[in-house]
């Protein structure tokens, strides 16, 4: 390259038509967004960044420095253009969007050629200037300074003022087709990858962490608060922090029942009592040379003391005390504000509240909070075949189980529960049950109807009333799960089967909820690894999470053993187990004494 060269990818907008998700990481062809912008552009120039103002460590796990706006409140991509200006270590910085993956390989040569002596080379499509697709000399970062403090924002009026030159892209069209919405973004899927929004069970399926990777990017949390009685607010939501209204404790106080001291009467043979302190009845008096107070733990230090003796560590006859062992400076004394200090904060605003939390908050003296509103799903099984308890079961037909075991794991996340029922197999029946749903709640949940059979229609109806993502993950059980939209509700659509329901909700669904209902982060259950006392059958291909209980052995040994048959409708192995066993994608049979990761449940 006869010119050195530097690259900033602008990934710093709010993304306002993408519901506010961070485009840069959106999965795209099975990897984020602005992956495909790096692969093109990186072997061009010499040296990249990053402009990020929000999930900087998830762009830095990209490998680039992540360079963020001077200029607080989203100022435009003028601001992003500045942050890089003074970043660049080369004397020409291009500058190019995270959300245009279709990036030529000759960009930087063609732009370098247009550019020639002059300040900047804007590419033209043929039609007009495309103003982020640039590239700019380092020089023209004191006139950019000077045009944003002047309150300068529009791109084109400062190109004016500069050396302007034009670089004819007509050519490459493709270079300006950007994703600014999730359509767009499930066209630019298929284009990049045809396959991908096929769905059914030949369909090629995202591995887990990618689908769940897209759902907790797409989905933001609802709005709307309520101020609760603090005993009201167990499960709910936190939406602003609580700080400490004073000092916790509020006074220095004992950590030991003992005797309540001056250390500088050490030399002293012994000391006189003259009082006591009890927790909630504190000793009014100020200790004197040769004193001490008899003092309980939670006691205040009375003035003067300055260390407590365990009572262990003293005599005590009448009202003379012996001390045998003299404490430190400070010793076995709590001070005031040593949990706390006020202001501090005490939970922050995303948490869900928890038993410990209402004690916490209650010893602040605070009696009320305030609380995102619970999240509204609405929830109905789909088909023919199902009938509900009280009915009497005709040849075929079977009682539904989804919708109680869908309802436990909804009241067990706080949601606001609106049962539909089962609907029948008929495309107005679901789109009158969907449209209702969608009207009043926050998310819609199906079970059943979204594979490959003659009658499901929901794959169907969510072409047409909704927004797509995806069809399905590559996971047993639960391959078939639809993730998108139904008119403005999110829709998730779970498998028929009574274990891939519970499957796909604890895995993807919960995580899900629980960030739409405010959870910052998520709640996601702890993995760790135990041996395997049972044999594991497994094929490649799919993660796995198969059913087992956790155990105490003979020995005294955490171990892992599994519930035995794994049918993706055997819902007795989810009742007898307390754990997933997650075994990866590529894993194979593994026999007894394997190491294994488990998933304790935490929704069942």
């Amino acid at each position: 390259m006869a010119h050195s060269v530097s690259a900033m990818i602008l990934a710093g907008g709010r993304a306002t038509r993408m519901g506010g998700q961070d485009k840069g990481l959106i999965a795209l062809a099975g990897q984020p967004m602005i992956q495909h912008v790096i692969n093109t552009i990186a072997p061009q120039v010499d040296h990249l960044a990053i402009n990020a103002n929000r999930n900087q460590a998830d762009y830095a796990a990209l490998g680039y420095p992540v360079i963020g706006d001077n200029i607080s409140g989203y100022q435009g991509p003028l601001a992003g253009m500045a942050a890089g200006l003074a970043w660049s270590p080369s004397e020409r910085l291009l500058m190019l969007p995270c959300d245009g993956p279709l990036v030529p390989n000759d960009l930087v040569a063609r732009l370098l050629a247009a550019l020639g002596d002059g300040d900047v080379a804007v590419a033209h499509d043929g039609k007009r200037l495309q103003p982020v697709h640039v590239l700019l000399h380092r020089r023209c970062l004191p006139s950019l300074q000077r045009f944003i403090a002047e309150g300068g924002r529009k791109i084109d009026r400062w190109y004016a003022e500069l050396d302007q030159r034009t670089a004819d892209l007509s050519d490459q069209q493709d270079l300006f087709v950007n994703v600014n919405t999730p359509m767009e973004r499930d066209a630019m899927e298929q284009r990049l990858n045809p396959t991908a929004n096929n769905c059914g069970h030949d369909a090629p399926s995202l591995p887990v962490e990618e689908a769940l990777a897209r759902m907790l990017n797409a989905v933001t949390p609802i709005t709307g608060r309520r101020q609760l009685a603090l005993r009201s607010a167990l499960g709910q939501v936190l939406a602003e922090p609580i700080t400490a209204p004073a000092p916790v404790p509020a006074h220095d106080n004992s950590a030991m029942d003992g005797y309540a001291l001056r250390t500088i009467d050490a030399k002293q043979k012994s000391l006189q009592l003259v009082g006591s302190a009890f927790a909630g009845h504190p000793f009014t008096g100020t200790l004197s040379a040769g004193e001490c107070v008899r003092i309980m733990t939670g006691g205040v230090v009375p003035a003067g003391a300055d260390a407590v003796v365990m009572q262990e560590r003293a005599e005590r006859d009448g009202n003379t005390v012996v001390i045998n062992q003299w404490p430190e400076l400070s010793e076995n004394i709590r001070r005031a504000g040593e949990d706390l200090q006020t202001g501090d904060i005490i939970l922050p605003a995303g948490r869900r509240i928890t038993a410990a939390d209402l004690g916490l908050i209650a010893s602040t003296g605070q009696a009320e909070v305030t609380t995102w509103r619970p999240l509204r799903v609405a929830f109905f099984s789909t088909g023919d075949e199902l009938r509900s308890l009280g009915e009497v079961l005709e040849a075929g037909q079977i009682y539904d189980s989804n919708r109680y075991t869908i309802y436990g794991m909804l009241n067990n996340l706080h949601i606001e529960i609106i049962d539909r029922g089962v609907v029948k197999d008929d495309e107005a029946a679901l789109t009158q049950a969907l449209d209702e749903c969608a009207a009043d709640a926050d998310v819609v949940l199906t079970s059943g109807g979204v594979s490959v059979g003659e009658a499901d229609y929901m794959v169907k109806l969510l072409r047409a009333h909704g927004e797509p993502h995806f069809w399905s993950i590559a996971m047993k059980p639960g391959r078939p799960l639809t993730f998108g939209r139904y008119r403005e509700a999110w829709y998730f659509g779970l498998p028929g089967n009574p274990v891939s329901v519970m499957a796909t909700f604890a895995q993807m669904v919960a995580p899900a909820l629980r960030k739409l209902a405010g959870e910052n982060p998520p709640y996601q259950a702890p993995r760790f690894q135990l041996p395997c006392l049972s044999d594991l059958r497994k094929k490649p291909g799919r993660q796995e999470f198969q059913r087992g209980r956790i155990i105490t052995t003979e020995s005294g040994q955490r171990a892992v053993e599994s519930v035995g048959r794994q049918g993706s409708g055997i819902l007795r192995s989810m009742s007898d187990a307390n754990c997933f066993i997650v075994l990866p994608a590529d894993a194979e049979d593994m026999p007894a004494g394997s190491q294994v990761e488990v998933e304790p449940f935490t929704l069942t």
